[in-house]
């Protein structure tokens, strides 16, 4: 089973810092550019990626493989730049198939944690309060109604009736928030 996870910038730095990075891996940085139209305009897609990164300083870090997608347009000017790491194998010939992927994984992940902060679920609520394990407890058992809600609306036709056609903040809408 292999990961891929999305790089925030203040919490990686050794990825991120291209400027110092760039000259320590020297030529260790490969560039794949790729141009596509939209409909609307020409995109220039830069991938780079490199291997065998430390994924933190430090003698134990874990090694994985680095890469980033940034976009610009006809006039160069920047529309997107992410970075993600694997610990999948990254070539010229999957490069692109990664940044999907990484892309694919960070809109899922985005999206179900804002559903499990903002509707109803109090996500973000610290439940710190028990003895050992308290926090983990409650934090499975939103998750738990979190899916079982999901199921629901997949499945049950008048489920998914009353959920659209209840309004936040009444009564029915609260009860299926619990």
């Amino acid at each position: 089973m292999g990961l891929i996870l999305f790089m925030f910038a203040r919490n990686h730095l050794t990825p991120h810092s291209m400027s110092g990075w760039t000259i320590c891996w020297g030529d260790g940085i490969r560039t794949v550019t790729r141009t596509r139209w939209t409909g609307k305009r020409h995109e220039t897609d830069t991938y780079r990626y490199a291997q065998s990164v430390p994924l933190r300083d430090g003698k134990a870090a874990l090694h994985v493989q680095w890469f980033e997608l940034v976009t610009t347009d006809e006039a160069g000017k920047e529309i997107y730049r992410n970075a993600f790491v694997t610990n999948h194998a990254v070539s010229d010939k999957n490069v692109a198939e990664a940044v999907e992927a990484g892309r694919g994984r960070w809109k899922i992940e985005n999206e179900n944690n804002n559903t499990l902060k903002t509707k109803g679920y109090h996500f973000e609520h610290n439940y710190g309060h028990g003895k050992k394990h308290l926090s983990s407890l409650l934090a499975s058992l939103i998750i738990l109604a979190f899916l079982t809600h999901t199921v629901m609306e997949w499945m049950d036709d008048k489920y998914r009736l009353l959920r659209q056609n209840c309004p936040l903040g009444n009564a029915c809408s609260m009860i299926f928030a619990r």
